[in-house]
Protein backbone atom coordinates (compact mmCIF):
# COMPACT_ATOMS: atom_id res chain seq x y z
CA UNK A 1 0.00 0.00 0.00
CA UNK A 2 1.18 3.93 -0.48
CA UNK A 3 -0.47 5.08 2.43
CA UNK A 4 -2.77 7.59 -0.12
CA UNK A 5 -6.13 7.97 0.51
CA UNK A 6 -8.55 6.85 -2.94
CA UNK A 7 -10.10 9.71 -2.98
CA UNK A 8 -7.04 11.86 -3.16
CA UNK A 9 -6.04 9.46 -5.90
CA UNK A 10 -9.70 9.66 -7.66
CA UNK A 11 -9.30 13.57 -7.63
CA UNK A 12 -5.81 13.76 -8.98
CA UNK A 13 -6.75 11.38 -11.97
CA UNK A 14 -10.14 13.26 -12.53
CA UNK A 15 -9.40 17.46 -11.72
CA UNK A 16 -5.74 17.04 -12.17
CA UNK A 17 -4.85 15.15 -15.51
CA UNK A 18 -8.14 15.46 -16.78
CA UNK A 19 -9.25 11.70 -17.41
CA UNK A 20 -12.14 10.29 -16.83
CA UNK A 21 -13.16 6.33 -16.42
CA UNK A 22 -14.41 4.84 -19.81
CA UNK A 23 -15.64 0.81 -20.77
CA UNK A 24 -14.21 -0.65 -24.08
CA UNK A 25 -16.22 -0.77 -26.80
CA UNK A 26 -16.90 -4.52 -28.24
CA UNK A 27 -16.02 -4.97 -31.45
CA UNK A 28 -16.29 -8.65 -33.34
CA UNK A 29 -13.00 -8.31 -34.54
CA UNK A 30 -10.21 -6.16 -34.95
CA UNK A 31 -8.92 -6.28 -38.49
CA UNK A 32 -5.11 -5.42 -39.51
CA UNK A 33 -5.02 -2.67 -42.67
CA UNK A 34 -4.68 -5.40 -44.72
CA UNK A 35 -7.73 -7.39 -43.85
CA UNK A 36 -9.59 -3.97 -43.94
CA UNK A 37 -8.56 -3.50 -47.74
CA UNK A 38 -9.59 -6.39 -49.05
CA UNK A 39 -13.01 -6.15 -47.67
CA UNK A 40 -13.36 -2.97 -49.59
CA UNK A 41 -11.99 -4.28 -52.49
CA UNK A 42 -14.28 -7.89 -52.56
CA UNK A 43 -17.30 -5.29 -51.85
CA UNK A 44 -16.04 -3.12 -54.62
CA UNK A 45 -15.86 -6.18 -56.97
CA UNK A 46 -19.54 -7.24 -56.28
CA UNK A 47 -20.99 -3.97 -56.87
CA UNK A 48 -19.08 -3.80 -60.07
CA UNK A 49 -21.07 -7.45 -60.87
CA UNK A 50 -24.19 -6.09 -59.77
CA UNK A 51 -23.88 -2.44 -62.21
CA UNK A 52 -23.35 -5.15 -64.82
CA UNK A 53 -26.14 -7.77 -64.28
CA UNK A 54 -28.45 -6.55 -62.25
CA UNK A 55 -30.58 -8.64 -59.67
CA UNK A 56 -30.43 -11.75 -61.85
CA UNK A 57 -26.42 -11.31 -60.04
CA UNK A 58 -27.63 -11.58 -56.42
CA UNK A 59 -30.27 -14.45 -57.57
CA UNK A 60 -27.26 -16.44 -58.28
CA UNK A 61 -25.99 -15.73 -54.70
CA UNK A 62 -25.69 -18.34 -51.83
CA UNK A 63 -24.12 -17.30 -48.75
CA UNK A 64 -22.60 -19.19 -45.63
CA UNK A 65 -21.76 -17.76 -42.67
CA UNK A 66 -20.49 -20.00 -39.33
CA UNK A 67 -19.49 -19.18 -35.70
CA UNK A 68 -18.50 -20.64 -32.64
CA UNK A 69 -20.83 -19.72 -29.83
CA UNK A 70 -18.70 -20.18 -26.74
CA UNK A 71 -19.91 -21.12 -23.28
CA UNK A 72 -18.28 -17.83 -21.28
CA UNK A 73 -19.01 -15.03 -18.60
CA UNK A 74 -18.16 -12.47 -20.02
CA UNK A 75 -16.11 -9.29 -18.38
CA UNK A 76 -18.58 -7.07 -16.94
CA UNK A 77 -18.45 -3.27 -18.00
CA UNK A 78 -17.16 -2.12 -14.58
CA UNK A 79 -14.16 -5.10 -15.13
CA UNK A 80 -13.61 -3.55 -18.60
CA UNK A 81 -13.24 0.16 -17.81
CA UNK A 82 -10.08 2.34 -18.41
CA UNK A 83 -8.81 5.46 -17.72
CA UNK A 84 -8.07 8.12 -20.59
CA UNK A 85 -8.06 11.74 -21.22
CA UNK A 86 -10.70 13.31 -23.16
CA UNK A 87 -8.80 14.07 -26.80
CA UNK A 88 -7.95 9.98 -26.72
CA UNK A 89 -10.14 7.21 -28.51
CA UNK A 90 -12.27 4.87 -27.19
CA UNK A 91 -10.44 1.77 -26.44
CA UNK A 92 -12.01 -1.03 -28.44
CA UNK A 93 -11.86 -4.64 -26.52
CA UNK A 94 -11.98 -7.73 -28.65
CA UNK A 95 -13.86 -10.87 -26.76
CA UNK A 96 -11.73 -13.43 -25.22
CA UNK A 97 -13.08 -14.98 -22.14
CA UNK A 98 -13.99 -17.82 -23.58
CA UNK A 99 -14.30 -21.77 -21.79
CA UNK A 100 -13.69 -24.87 -23.37
CA UNK A 101 -17.83 -25.16 -24.26
CA UNK A 102 -18.44 -24.46 -27.45
CA UNK A 103 -21.12 -24.96 -30.66
CA UNK A 104 -20.67 -24.34 -33.68
CA UNK A 105 -23.62 -22.82 -35.75
CA UNK A 106 -23.69 -22.38 -39.74
CA UNK A 107 -26.43 -20.33 -41.75
CA UNK A 108 -27.13 -20.43 -45.05
CA UNK A 109 -29.30 -17.96 -47.09
CA UNK A 110 -30.23 -16.80 -50.70
CA UNK A 111 -32.04 -14.13 -52.24
CA UNK A 112 -35.57 -15.62 -50.68
CA UNK A 113 -34.28 -15.98 -47.50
Amino acid sequence: MTGIRVNVIYRTLTENLNMNKVCARWVPRLLQQDQKAARVRLSRSFLNRYDREGDQFLHRIVTMDETWLYLYEPESKQQSMVWKHPGSPPPKKARNCKSSGKFMFMFFMDAHG
